[in-house]
């Protein structure tokens, strides 16, 4: 193999290392309800479990979400019909306090 061919195949090599750190970096941990009461504000993490509350309002939708230790209480500044009661989902988002609660405020939503 000639000195450019291996140039441009290290580079790759360094290329997909960095993407695949990057995404590995990215990637939030994954909580429960319990230990989401002691996470810091704005920190981003992933909750799964059974939608139990749906509540739409005109610019937002406020659900709870059940896991096998509790309650989450979501916040979604988006409208998504497709959110019911009963639905399993797994939500990323960002810890928020409302009212002296810890809640999520929504950044991703998908059926499971």
């Amino acid at each position: 193999m000639d000195s450019f061919a291996r140039k441009c195949g290290i580079g790759f090599l360094l290329l997909l290392t960095v993407l695949l750190v990057v995404a590995a970096v990215d990637e939030p941990d994954k909580v429960d309800a319990k230990s989401l009461q002691s996470l810091k504000e704005n920190t981003k993490v992933s909750v799964e479990g059974v939608v139990t509350n749906v509540r739409v309002l005109e610019t937002v939708t406020l659900f709870s979400l059940k896991d096998d230790v509790g309650f989450v209480n979501l916040v979604l500044f988006d409208s998504v019909p497709s959110l019911k009661k009963g639905l399993l989902v797994r939500i990323v988002g960002r810890v928020s306090v409302y009212k002296d609660k810890k809640e999520l405020i929504v950044e991703s939503l998908e059926g499971l």
